[in-house]
């Protein structure tokens, strides 16, 4: 939980709302990745080239 606290944080910086809603989503999806110990890039890689528009 103490990496989530830092990502808090971090999200001040951050200059617009809407990209700290992105950044948060991000952050979000790669630690439950790590949590259910699969790999944060390869989820990714895999949910960005099956995304339809």
């Amino acid at each position: 939980m103490r990496c989530a606290a830092a990502g808090r944080k971090a999200f001040r910086f951050v200059s617009s709302k809407p990209a700290r809603h992105a950044a948060a989503i991000c952050y979000s999806l790669v630690e439950s990745c790590k949590a259910n110990k699969n790999n944060p890039l390869r989820y990714r890689t895999y949910i960005l080239s099956n995304a339809r528009n």
